[in-house]
């Protein structure tokens, strides 16, 4: 469902991204979707009650707080393929270490489309110490890289 408030620049942005999910499979062109995610790390103060006949086993609501960590997902559904990584912050480094990882999990690929969120960055065209330049491509070693903000982002940001 389209949110009432949604432009026609959001359904634009909606139909390109559709159709890059509709591309048929190709090993030289994949197409990956990526994400991140901050994650709290937790710890159990009590150990849990062993389950019994008639009773699962219970845990208690209180935990200890082990600090935070940032989780990146990457998969290609069409392939079956995915790839993540967990680092202690999220910073742009971070994540341009990342693209460098999915670029080189495809050593034969002539092109990469990536589809992200992008949250906490107003265009595709990010550039991230020379991973990613104008208009959202780049040159990582000899593979090109081209990445496409959801529909969301794009709608939000222009």
């Amino acid at each position: 469902m389209i949110a009432p408030q949604a432009s026609a620049a959001f359904v634009a942005a909606m139909e390109k991204v559709l159709d890059i999910y509709s591309r048929p499979y190709d090993a030289r062109r994949p197409v990956v979707r990526m994400d991140e995610t901050p994650r709290q790390l937790i710890r159990e103060t009590r150990e849990p009650i062993a389950a019994a006949a008639g009773r699962p086993e219970r845990h208690d609501y209180e935990y200890e707080r082990c600090g935070v960590c940032n989780v990146f997902m990457a998969s290609e559904p069409l392939a079956g393929r995915r790839l993540s990584k967990v680092t202690e912050r999220r910073t742009k480094a971070d994540w341009a270490v990342f693209v460098q990882d999915i670029a080189a999990s495809y050593p034969d690929a002539e092109r990469i489309t990536l589809v992200m969120d992008l949250p906490q960055h107003p265009h595709p065209g990010l550039a991230v110490r020379g991973v990613c330049t104008r208009a959202g491509q780049g040159a990582v070693g000899s593979l090109r890289v081209r990445l496409h903000a959801q529909a969301r982002q794009l709608a939000e940001h222009g």
